[in-house]
């Protein structure tokens, strides 16, 4: 894997462009809890899945009252999951060594991270055809 950092002033930007590539693809969206820095056991190391093989509907960066947010949408016309992020510090992309995207990673100033996974690393051109998201837009 091969992760490539996102600058934070072009979050809004790559959170469009991502979303506009992978909708429709399925997602697990888990976050991952890390030990404290002083060594304690207040820090798990432990992954928690708040989504499992949904399709991804938007990535999107909103304004909240602490700073941003990052807001990740999941579920089709039936069901939708949102998934809010409170202040996230950095955030990175995941690849294969062919150049797939396989996971977003958001890290938050409380210690957290939380990864959005595909199901799948694909390359977006070699997709078949229309997913269903983009056949019926939600």
């Amino acid at each position: 894997m091969v992760e490539q950092n996102i600058p934070r002033t072009d979050w809004r930007r790559f959170c469009d462009q991502f979303t506009h590539t992978h909708r429709g693809w399925l997602v697990t969206i888990n976050v991952l809890s890390s030990p404290a820095a002083d060594g304690t056991s207040a820090g798990t190391d432990s992954a928690t899945d708040i989504v499992h093989n949904i399709p991804l509907q938007t990535v999107a960066m909103v304004d909240d009252t602490r700073g941003i947010s990052l807001v990740l949408c999941t579920g089709d016309q039936d069901r939708t999951q949102r998934v809010l992020v409170k202040q996230p510090v950095r955030m990175r992309l995941e690849r294969t060594a062919e150049g797939a995207d396989a996971a977003l990673a958001i890290d938050t100033v409380d210690g957290r991270t939380a990864r959005l996974a595909f199901r799948v690393a694909a390359l977006p051109e070699t997709a078949n055809g229309l997913t269903e998201a983009e056949v019926r837009p939600g």
